[in-house]
Protein backbone atom coordinates (compact mmCIF):
# COMPACT_ATOMS: atom_id res chain seq x y z
CA UNK A 1 0.00 0.00 0.00
CA UNK A 2 1.77 3.20 -0.60
CA UNK A 3 2.38 5.95 1.96
CA UNK A 4 1.72 9.26 2.78
CA UNK A 5 4.90 10.23 1.14
CA UNK A 6 3.86 8.66 -2.65
CA UNK A 7 0.76 10.10 -2.31
CA UNK A 8 2.46 13.63 -1.68
CA UNK A 9 4.12 13.36 -4.40
CA UNK A 10 1.18 12.27 -6.90
CA UNK A 11 -0.66 14.88 -5.88
CA UNK A 12 3.00 17.19 -6.37
CA UNK A 13 2.19 15.48 -10.08
CA UNK A 14 -1.09 16.51 -10.60
CA UNK A 15 -0.96 19.99 -9.51
CA UNK A 16 1.74 20.13 -12.22
CA UNK A 17 -0.59 18.80 -14.83
CA UNK A 18 0.82 14.96 -14.62
CA UNK A 19 -0.97 11.77 -14.31
CA UNK A 20 0.69 11.14 -11.18
CA UNK A 21 1.64 7.87 -10.34
CA UNK A 22 -1.37 6.19 -7.96
CA UNK A 23 -4.73 4.20 -8.45
CA UNK A 24 -8.22 6.02 -7.24
CA UNK A 25 -8.34 3.15 -4.63
CA UNK A 26 -4.85 3.54 -3.66
CA UNK A 27 -5.35 7.63 -3.58
CA UNK A 28 -7.96 7.11 -0.75
CA UNK A 29 -6.57 4.43 1.10
CA UNK A 30 -3.86 6.87 2.37
CA UNK A 31 -5.93 9.43 2.84
CA UNK A 32 -8.39 7.18 4.99
CA UNK A 33 -5.22 5.83 6.94
CA UNK A 34 -4.11 9.65 7.62
CA UNK A 35 -7.10 11.44 8.15
CA UNK A 36 -6.64 12.17 11.41
CA UNK A 37 -2.94 13.75 11.27
CA UNK A 38 -5.00 16.04 8.89
CA UNK A 39 -7.21 16.79 11.49
CA UNK A 40 -4.56 17.36 14.02
CA UNK A 41 -2.89 19.49 11.90
CA UNK A 42 -6.07 21.98 11.21
CA UNK A 43 -6.59 21.65 15.28
CA UNK A 44 -3.11 22.62 16.20
CA UNK A 45 -2.95 25.69 13.16
CA UNK A 46 -6.25 27.08 14.41
CA UNK A 47 -5.84 26.60 18.15
CA UNK A 48 -2.58 28.07 18.53
CA UNK A 49 -0.16 25.10 18.86
CA UNK A 50 2.77 24.12 16.19
CA UNK A 51 4.20 20.96 14.94
CA UNK A 52 5.95 20.19 18.45
CA UNK A 53 3.29 21.35 20.86
CA UNK A 54 4.44 24.21 21.59
CA UNK A 55 2.06 27.57 21.61
CA UNK A 56 1.77 30.09 19.08
CA UNK A 57 -0.73 32.50 17.66
CA UNK A 58 -4.32 30.66 16.90
CA UNK A 59 -4.71 31.77 12.77
CA UNK A 60 -7.23 30.01 10.30
CA UNK A 61 -5.99 27.48 7.96
CA UNK A 62 -8.22 27.28 5.13
CA UNK A 63 -9.10 23.97 4.16
CA UNK A 64 -6.90 24.00 0.62
CA UNK A 65 -4.25 25.84 2.43
CA UNK A 66 -3.95 22.31 5.23
CA UNK A 67 -4.40 20.27 2.26
CA UNK A 68 -1.38 21.46 0.24
CA UNK A 69 0.52 21.69 3.51
CA UNK A 70 -0.51 18.31 4.40
CA UNK A 71 -0.81 16.45 1.24
CA UNK A 72 1.14 18.01 -1.49
CA UNK A 73 -2.42 19.18 -3.01
CA UNK A 74 -2.62 22.64 -4.69
CA UNK A 75 -2.67 24.59 -7.50
CA UNK A 76 -0.92 27.76 -8.16
CA UNK A 77 -2.49 30.91 -8.81
CA UNK A 78 -0.80 34.78 -9.07
CA UNK A 79 -3.92 37.29 -9.01
CA UNK A 80 -6.63 37.12 -6.07
CA UNK A 81 -9.02 35.63 -8.99
CA UNK A 82 -6.67 32.27 -9.70
CA UNK A 83 -6.22 31.68 -6.40
CA UNK A 84 -9.42 31.83 -5.15
CA UNK A 85 -9.81 29.31 -8.49
CA UNK A 86 -7.10 27.24 -7.32
CA UNK A 87 -8.31 26.91 -4.07
CA UNK A 88 -11.48 25.86 -4.77
CA UNK A 89 -10.14 23.34 -7.45
CA UNK A 90 -7.84 21.81 -4.34
CA UNK A 91 -10.62 21.12 -2.55
CA UNK A 92 -12.56 19.40 -5.47
CA UNK A 93 -9.57 17.46 -6.07
CA UNK A 94 -9.67 16.22 -2.84
CA UNK A 95 -13.49 15.27 -3.04
CA UNK A 96 -12.64 13.28 -6.03
CA UNK A 97 -9.56 11.64 -4.33
CA UNK A 98 -12.14 10.20 -1.76
CA UNK A 99 -14.77 9.30 -4.49
CA UNK A 100 -17.10 12.39 -4.23
CA UNK A 101 -17.68 14.80 -7.13
CA UNK A 102 -18.79 17.92 -5.06
CA UNK A 103 -20.14 19.18 -8.74
CA UNK A 104 -22.82 16.33 -9.01
CA UNK A 105 -23.43 15.50 -4.81
CA UNK A 106 -25.74 17.49 -2.88
CA UNK A 107 -25.31 18.45 0.97
CA UNK A 108 -27.52 15.84 2.12
CA UNK A 109 -26.05 12.52 -0.50
CA UNK A 110 -22.53 14.03 0.69
CA UNK A 111 -23.64 13.32 4.10
CA UNK A 112 -25.25 10.16 3.52
CA UNK A 113 -21.94 9.06 1.80
CA UNK A 114 -20.29 10.32 5.25
CA UNK A 115 -22.93 8.14 8.02
CA UNK A 116 -24.72 11.63 8.37
CA UNK A 117 -28.19 11.73 8.48
CA UNK A 118 -28.79 15.97 7.23
CA UNK A 119 -32.30 16.13 8.73
CA UNK A 120 -33.16 19.67 9.95
CA UNK A 121 -32.43 18.31 13.32
CA UNK A 122 -29.07 17.67 13.27
CA UNK A 123 -27.91 20.33 10.35
CA UNK A 124 -27.14 22.39 13.29
CA UNK A 125 -24.86 20.29 14.49
CA UNK A 126 -23.25 19.12 11.68
CA UNK A 127 -22.78 23.01 10.79
CA UNK A 128 -22.43 24.53 13.64
CA UNK A 129 -20.88 22.26 16.28
CA UNK A 130 -18.44 20.69 14.20
CA UNK A 131 -16.72 23.79 15.44
CA UNK A 132 -15.91 21.37 18.79
CA UNK A 133 -13.75 18.93 16.80
CA UNK A 134 -11.54 22.04 16.23
CA UNK A 135 -11.32 22.54 19.94
CA UNK A 136 -9.82 19.66 20.67
CA UNK A 137 -13.20 17.67 21.50
CA UNK A 138 -13.80 15.48 18.19
CA UNK A 139 -15.81 13.30 20.50
CA UNK A 140 -18.41 15.79 21.12
CA UNK A 141 -18.90 16.04 17.22
CA UNK A 142 -18.89 12.48 16.30
CA UNK A 143 -21.75 12.01 18.77
CA UNK A 144 -24.09 14.38 17.14
CA UNK A 145 -23.65 12.15 14.32
CA UNK A 146 -24.29 8.18 13.00
CA UNK A 147 -22.34 6.21 12.77
CA UNK A 148 -21.23 3.86 9.50
CA UNK A 149 -18.70 1.60 8.07
CA UNK A 150 -18.79 3.09 4.56
CA UNK A 151 -15.92 6.15 5.52
CA UNK A 152 -13.74 6.55 8.56
CA UNK A 153 -15.93 8.26 10.90
CA UNK A 154 -12.94 11.03 11.18
CA UNK A 155 -14.13 12.19 7.70
CA UNK A 156 -17.03 13.71 8.86
CA UNK A 157 -15.68 16.75 9.49
CA UNK A 158 -15.20 17.75 5.85
CA UNK A 159 -18.90 18.53 4.82
CA UNK A 160 -19.22 21.74 7.10
CA UNK A 161 -15.13 22.33 6.31
CA UNK A 162 -16.19 21.85 2.68
CA UNK A 163 -19.01 24.42 2.66
CA UNK A 164 -16.92 26.72 4.77
CA UNK A 165 -14.05 26.35 2.72
CA UNK A 166 -15.66 27.36 -0.46
CA UNK A 167 -17.09 30.33 1.78
CA UNK A 168 -14.04 31.70 3.05
CA UNK A 169 -12.67 31.52 -0.27
CA UNK A 170 -14.93 33.87 -1.77
CA UNK A 171 -15.00 35.84 1.37
CA UNK A 172 -10.95 36.38 1.21
CA UNK A 173 -10.59 36.75 -2.22
CA UNK A 174 -13.60 39.03 -3.12
CA UNK A 175 -12.06 41.85 -0.18
CA UNK A 176 -10.55 44.50 -1.65
CA UNK A 177 -8.24 45.49 1.29
CA UNK A 178 -6.06 42.26 0.37
CA UNK A 179 -4.75 44.80 -2.45
CA UNK A 180 -3.98 47.27 0.68
CA UNK A 181 -2.08 45.33 3.50
CA UNK A 182 1.22 43.96 3.66
CA UNK A 183 0.60 41.59 5.93
CA UNK A 184 -1.69 39.60 8.59
CA UNK A 185 -0.97 38.98 11.78
CA UNK A 186 -2.69 36.08 13.69
CA UNK A 187 -3.15 37.09 17.33
CA UNK A 188 -4.42 35.31 20.52
CA UNK A 189 -6.82 38.04 21.74
CA UNK A 190 -9.29 40.22 20.56
CA UNK A 191 -6.70 43.29 21.57
CA UNK A 192 -2.96 43.53 20.79
CA UNK A 193 -0.03 46.33 21.09
CA UNK A 194 1.63 47.01 18.54
CA UNK A 195 4.84 49.49 17.84
CA UNK A 196 4.36 52.94 16.61
CA UNK A 197 7.18 54.99 14.63
CA UNK A 198 6.78 58.99 14.63
CA UNK A 199 9.70 60.84 13.38
CA UNK A 200 12.45 62.10 16.19
CA UNK A 201 15.28 64.33 16.16
CA UNK A 202 17.16 61.98 14.32
CA UNK A 203 20.64 63.27 12.86
CA UNK A 204 22.51 60.34 11.81
CA UNK A 205 26.17 61.74 10.41
CA UNK A 206 29.55 60.44 9.45
CA UNK A 207 31.48 59.74 12.65
CA UNK A 208 35.36 60.62 13.30
CA UNK A 209 37.66 58.61 14.77
CA UNK A 210 37.49 58.40 19.14
CA UNK A 211 34.09 61.01 18.42
CA UNK A 212 30.84 59.99 20.50
CA UNK A 213 27.80 59.31 18.45
CA UNK A 214 25.15 61.95 19.02
CA UNK A 215 21.89 61.11 20.77
CA UNK A 216 18.66 61.10 18.55
CA UNK A 217 16.63 58.72 17.16
CA UNK A 218 13.02 57.27 15.98
CA UNK A 219 10.92 57.67 18.56
CA UNK A 220 9.18 54.54 19.30
CA UNK A 221 6.41 54.01 20.89
CA UNK A 222 3.10 51.31 21.00
CA UNK A 223 -0.33 51.65 20.32
CA UNK A 224 -3.29 48.73 21.00
CA UNK A 225 -5.39 47.95 18.54
CA UNK A 226 -8.59 45.95 18.77
CA UNK A 227 -10.15 43.74 16.48
CA UNK A 228 -14.27 44.41 15.95
CA UNK A 229 -16.45 41.99 14.81
CA UNK A 230 -18.04 41.68 11.12
CA UNK A 231 -20.98 39.71 10.28
CA UNK A 232 -23.68 38.54 7.69
CA UNK A 233 -26.24 36.17 7.67
CA UNK A 234 -27.93 33.41 4.96
CA UNK A 235 -30.58 31.22 4.71
CA UNK A 236 -30.77 27.75 3.05
CA UNK A 237 -34.08 26.13 2.68
CA UNK A 238 -34.58 22.45 2.61
CA UNK A 239 -34.91 21.92 -1.09
CA UNK A 240 -31.41 23.31 -1.64
CA UNK A 241 -29.75 20.97 1.19
CA UNK A 242 -31.63 17.75 -0.42
CA UNK A 243 -31.63 18.66 -4.36
CA UNK A 244 -29.39 21.14 -5.13
CA UNK A 245 -25.01 19.79 -6.29
CA UNK A 246 -22.70 20.96 -3.32
CA UNK A 247 -21.02 23.10 -5.89
CA UNK A 248 -24.06 24.86 -6.69
CA UNK A 249 -25.20 25.48 -3.64
CA UNK A 250 -21.52 26.61 -2.06
CA UNK A 251 -21.56 29.36 -5.25
CA UNK A 252 -24.69 30.88 -4.13
CA UNK A 253 -23.83 30.73 -0.35
CA UNK A 254 -20.64 32.72 -1.43
CA UNK A 255 -22.43 35.86 -2.07
CA UNK A 256 -22.72 36.21 1.87
CA UNK A 257 -18.68 35.57 1.79
CA UNK A 258 -18.83 38.52 -1.01
CA UNK A 259 -21.71 40.43 1.75
CA UNK A 260 -19.17 39.97 4.72
CA UNK A 261 -15.90 41.50 2.57
CA UNK A 262 -17.93 44.47 1.43
CA UNK A 263 -17.91 45.20 5.54
CA UNK A 264 -14.37 44.69 5.77
CA UNK A 265 -13.10 46.56 2.87
CA UNK A 266 -15.27 49.74 4.25
CA UNK A 267 -13.55 49.22 7.65
CA UNK A 268 -10.33 48.86 6.21
CA UNK A 269 -10.44 51.89 3.94
CA UNK A 270 -11.39 54.24 6.81
CA UNK A 271 -8.68 53.52 8.69
CA UNK A 272 -6.40 53.68 5.92
CA UNK A 273 -7.47 57.12 5.78
CA UNK A 274 -8.24 58.14 9.35
CA UNK A 275 -5.81 55.57 10.79
CA UNK A 276 -6.45 54.21 14.07
CA UNK A 277 -5.91 57.56 15.87
CA UNK A 278 -5.90 61.46 14.16
CA UNK A 279 -2.45 61.31 14.76
CA UNK A 280 -2.09 58.68 12.23
CA UNK A 281 -4.35 60.00 9.46
CA UNK A 282 -3.01 59.89 5.55
CA UNK A 283 -1.18 63.09 4.12
CA UNK A 284 -3.13 65.50 2.02
CA UNK A 285 -1.55 67.46 -0.43
CA UNK A 286 -3.50 69.57 -3.29
CA UNK A 287 -2.74 70.17 -6.48
CA UNK A 288 -1.39 72.76 -8.75
CA UNK A 289 -4.50 73.88 -10.23
CA UNK A 290 -7.62 73.57 -8.40
CA UNK A 291 -10.17 71.18 -9.81
CA UNK A 292 -8.56 68.92 -11.76
CA UNK A 293 -5.67 66.55 -10.74
CA UNK A 294 -3.44 66.13 -14.00
CA UNK A 295 -0.14 64.24 -14.69
CA UNK A 296 2.27 66.41 -13.15
CA UNK A 297 0.64 66.20 -9.99
CA UNK A 298 0.66 62.25 -9.64
CA UNK A 299 3.99 62.78 -10.17
CA UNK A 300 5.26 65.11 -7.93
CA UNK A 301 3.48 62.63 -4.83
CA UNK A 302 4.92 59.69 -7.13
CA UNK A 303 8.50 61.16 -6.88
CA UNK A 304 8.74 62.21 -3.48
CA UNK A 305 7.40 58.75 -1.90
CA UNK A 306 10.07 57.03 -3.89
CA UNK A 307 12.74 59.17 -2.68
CA UNK A 308 11.70 57.71 1.28
CA UNK A 309 11.57 54.37 -0.19
CA UNK A 310 7.63 54.47 0.14
CA UNK A 311 7.30 54.09 -3.90
CA UNK A 312 3.32 53.80 -4.50
CA UNK A 313 2.33 50.75 -6.41
CA UNK A 314 -1.62 51.44 -6.26
CA UNK A 315 -3.90 54.27 -6.91
CA UNK A 316 -7.49 54.11 -5.13
CA UNK A 317 -10.13 56.32 -6.96
CA UNK A 318 -13.93 56.87 -7.08
CA UNK A 319 -15.34 56.70 -10.30
CA UNK A 320 -15.25 59.76 -11.63
CA UNK A 321 -11.84 60.19 -11.18
CA UNK A 322 -10.56 57.16 -12.12
CA UNK A 323 -12.07 58.14 -15.84
CA UNK A 324 -10.74 61.87 -15.44
CA UNK A 325 -7.42 60.14 -14.81
CA UNK A 326 -7.52 57.19 -17.52
CA UNK A 327 -8.28 59.90 -19.88
CA UNK A 328 -5.21 62.41 -18.95
CA UNK A 329 -2.47 62.20 -22.40
CA UNK A 330 -0.31 60.40 -20.41
CA UNK A 331 -2.10 57.57 -19.84
CA UNK A 332 -4.22 57.53 -23.13
CA UNK A 333 -1.39 57.21 -25.29
CA UNK A 334 1.58 60.02 -24.74
CA UNK A 335 5.09 58.30 -25.31
CA UNK A 336 7.23 59.93 -22.55
CA UNK A 337 10.09 58.27 -23.98
CA UNK A 338 10.61 60.38 -27.14
CA UNK A 339 10.01 63.73 -25.15
CA UNK A 340 12.36 62.57 -21.72
CA UNK A 341 14.61 60.40 -23.79
CA UNK A 342 17.67 62.45 -22.61
CA UNK A 343 17.15 61.82 -19.07
CA UNK A 344 15.00 58.90 -19.18
CA UNK A 345 16.38 57.54 -15.87
CA UNK A 346 15.26 59.90 -13.98
CA UNK A 347 11.86 60.81 -15.14
CA UNK A 348 10.40 59.34 -18.20
CA UNK A 349 9.59 56.13 -16.39
CA UNK A 350 6.00 56.18 -16.83
CA UNK A 351 3.58 55.96 -13.84
CA UNK A 352 1.88 52.63 -13.38
CA UNK A 353 -0.49 51.52 -11.09
CA UNK A 354 -2.93 49.17 -9.94
CA UNK A 355 -6.17 50.32 -9.34
CA UNK A 356 -8.98 49.75 -6.78
CA UNK A 357 -12.52 51.77 -7.31
CA UNK A 358 -13.53 52.37 -4.23
CA UNK A 359 -15.41 55.31 -2.39
CA UNK A 360 -12.91 58.29 -1.40
CA UNK A 361 -14.76 61.68 -1.98
CA UNK A 362 -14.75 62.44 -5.51
CA UNK A 363 -11.80 65.52 -5.20
CA UNK A 364 -9.61 62.62 -3.88
CA UNK A 365 -7.08 60.16 -5.25
CA UNK A 366 -5.15 57.97 -2.86
CA UNK A 367 -1.42 56.72 -3.92
CA UNK A 368 -0.53 53.72 -1.58
CA UNK A 369 2.18 51.54 -1.02
CA UNK A 370 0.38 48.52 0.19
CA UNK A 371 3.71 46.93 1.75
CA UNK A 372 4.20 49.46 4.14
CA UNK A 373 1.02 51.35 4.83
CA UNK A 374 -1.35 48.98 6.69
CA UNK A 375 -1.01 45.49 8.08
CA UNK A 376 -4.34 43.30 9.38
CA UNK A 377 -4.78 41.55 12.59
CA UNK A 378 -6.86 38.27 12.41
CA UNK A 379 -8.23 37.02 15.90
CA UNK A 380 -9.20 33.19 15.41
CA UNK A 381 -11.58 32.02 12.13
CA UNK A 382 -14.63 32.69 10.86
CA UNK A 383 -17.37 31.51 12.85
CA UNK A 384 -21.03 30.48 12.02
CA UNK A 385 -24.21 30.40 13.96
CA UNK A 386 -27.64 29.13 13.39
CA UNK A 387 -31.10 29.50 13.68
CA UNK A 388 -33.87 27.31 12.63
CA UNK A 389 -37.22 28.34 10.96
CA UNK A 390 -39.22 25.73 11.44
CA UNK A 391 -42.70 28.00 8.95
CA UNK A 392 -40.77 28.20 6.23
CA UNK A 393 -37.96 25.25 6.47
CA UNK A 394 -35.27 27.27 6.50
CA UNK A 395 -32.28 27.50 8.13
CA UNK A 396 -30.35 31.25 8.60
CA UNK A 397 -26.70 31.44 9.39
CA UNK A 398 -24.82 33.50 10.85
CA UNK A 399 -21.24 34.37 9.58
CA UNK A 400 -18.60 36.19 11.89
CA UNK A 401 -14.97 37.08 11.80
CA UNK A 402 -13.07 39.13 14.37
CA UNK A 403 -10.45 41.42 12.29
CA UNK A 404 -8.95 44.57 13.33
CA UNK A 405 -6.16 46.90 10.84
CA UNK A 406 -3.36 49.17 12.10
CA UNK A 407 -0.69 51.92 10.07
CA UNK A 408 2.51 50.95 10.57
CA UNK A 409 3.99 53.82 8.22
CA UNK A 410 1.99 57.07 8.13
CA UNK A 411 3.49 58.28 4.96
CA UNK A 412 3.62 54.75 2.91
CA UNK A 413 -0.07 56.73 1.32
CA UNK A 414 -0.75 59.92 0.44
CA UNK A 415 -4.29 61.99 -0.57
CA UNK A 416 -4.48 63.85 -3.49
CA UNK A 417 -6.89 66.74 -3.26
CA UNK A 418 -8.17 68.95 -6.09
CA UNK A 419 -10.37 70.85 -4.13
CA UNK A 420 -7.06 72.20 -2.44
CA UNK A 421 -3.88 74.12 -3.93
CA UNK A 422 -0.53 72.58 -2.99
CA UNK A 423 0.76 75.76 -2.48
CA UNK A 424 -0.73 75.99 0.77
CA UNK A 425 -1.51 72.04 1.08
CA UNK A 426 1.75 70.91 0.36
CA UNK A 427 4.13 67.68 2.13
CA UNK A 428 3.35 67.73 5.84
CA UNK A 429 6.84 68.31 7.97
CA UNK A 430 7.13 64.27 8.17
CA UNK A 431 7.68 63.79 4.61
CA UNK A 432 10.59 66.50 3.96
CA UNK A 433 13.21 64.46 2.81
CA UNK A 434 15.66 67.23 1.99
CA UNK A 435 15.75 68.74 5.46
CA UNK A 436 16.88 65.26 6.43
CA UNK A 437 18.99 64.94 3.70
CA UNK A 438 20.80 68.19 4.87
CA UNK A 439 20.91 67.34 8.38
CA UNK A 440 21.37 62.84 8.23
CA UNK A 441 25.09 63.42 6.72
CA UNK A 442 26.32 66.25 8.84
CA UNK A 443 30.31 66.31 9.30
CA UNK A 444 33.01 69.06 10.49
CA UNK A 445 35.49 69.48 8.02
CA UNK A 446 38.92 71.69 8.10
CA UNK A 447 39.45 73.40 4.82
CA UNK A 448 42.35 75.42 4.28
Amino acid sequence: MPDLKNLIQHNKEISANSLGNMSNSEIRGVYETTVQDFANELINARNGFDANGQKVAPRYMHLSDALSKFYGLGFSGKSSAEIAISKRKTIKRFAKGLGFDIENETMDSFAKTMGQNLTAANFKSIMIDYQNYFTGKPDSFNSTVNNTEQIDPNFRFLLPEIILGLLQTDYEHSSMHQNWIGQTVNIGRRKATVPMTKRGNMTPRRIGEGESIPVGGLLFGQKEISCFKVGVGFEITDEMRDEVPLDLAAQAMAEAGNDLSICSDFEAFNVLVNGEEASESAPVVGVETIGSTVYRDLKKVDIRMGRLNKKPNRVINNEDNSLDISLLDEFKGFDGMNTLGTIQGLMALRLAYQEDIYIPPTTQSMLLNSAKAMSKLQYGSLMMEEDRNKANQTNAFYMTDHIGFWIMSKDARVIIDNSLAFASNGFPASMDIDSRISQAFQRKRNYK
